[in-house]
């Protein structure tokens, strides 16, 4: 989210939005540009502006299965913590939902204006294909699901709402494609913002999103995909500087299962070499 000359919410300390969110997105690219059967496109990979329009248009040109928007939120009271998953709706599901559905409705009219006459229209397309709409709301609630059950996993993030949240936010408005918005948390919080300033902290909620992904893709695998015949393995490609127990972080195993099922205990692992990760 965010990105370029707009900075998303600040914390007391500067800490920008638009920073947090590409280094957690740069982190969950890398896990799935590594696990094969996965491709990952970043809409921005640096710090450049991009419309709200472009962004949910532009993971349409690319034939995208999902859609993952990531955010850290602030808020006036610096009380307000912890992470949430939502969902596109007309209808805001809560007070929280609301205020950030009115604070985007207000930011993005003079996007709204620009869409071009060649644009694939998703409002109008909500009507014109009901069934398709329906299908892919369902499906989003599925895989905002699946990633939020991760996020609670997390010992070290706070959940700000227990289910999946509705809110008007445009970029979730693709017809047929699933999308959702995680907030990772409120930068506005100093525990919050003290979590997501560290590598550890943003690997946990890239980590969250990874796992929601694969658990989603799982119940609902893409036709010809290697997840529609899924054997409980992934096969991950060691990288350039990869270390066993950073690896088996970045999947939520351990050492000792990944050991075991390539036996590879008290043996050396190089870049290139594909291992199994059993999740």
């Amino acid at each position: 989210g965010h990105g370029g000359k707009d900075p998303g919410a600040v914390s007391s300390n500067n800490v920008l939005e638009k920073d947090i969110t590409l280094l957690i997105a740069k982190e969950l690219q890398r896990t799935l540009r590594d696990t094969e059967g996965y491709q990952a496109v970043l809409i921005r990979n640096d710090d450049s502006t991009v419309s709200l329009n472009d962004r949910y248009q532009n993971a349409r040109k690319y034939g995208a299965d999902a859609f993952v928007s990531i955010h850290a939120d602030g808020f006036r009271l610096a009380s307000v913590k912890g992470a949430s998953v939502f969902i596109w709706s007309e209808e805001s599901s809560s007070s929280v939902a609301r205020n950030l559905s009115d604070k985007e409705r207000r930011r993005i009219q003079a996007q709204i204006k620009n869409i071009k006459s060649y644009d694939f229209n998703e409002d109008a397309a909500r009507d014109l294909y009901p069934n398709t709409y329906k299908k892919k709301v369902d499906q989003s609630k599925i895989l905002g699901t699946k990633i939020l059950d991760q996020l609670k996993r997390d010992p070290y993030t706070k959940i700000h709402k227990q289910n999946v949240e509705y809110a008007d936010f445009r970029v979730l408005k693709s017809v047929d494609i699933p999308s959702v918005l995680v907030e990772s948390g409120f930068i506005t919080n100093p525990e919050d913002a003290k979590r997501l300033k560290t590598k550890a902290g943003r690997r946990m909620i890239a980590r969250s999103i990874f796992l929601g992904i694969h658990n989603y893709f799982r119940e609902m695998p893409v036709s010809g995909s290697l997840l529609e015949d899924y054997s409980n393995y992934l096969n991950y490609q060691i990288q350039p500087g990869d270390v066993l127990s950073e690896i088996a972080i970045r999947f939520g195993v351990t050492v000792e299962s990944i050991n075991k099922i390539n036996n590879i205990e008290n043996k050396s692992i190089y870049p290139g070499q594909v291992i199994k990760i059993n999740i």
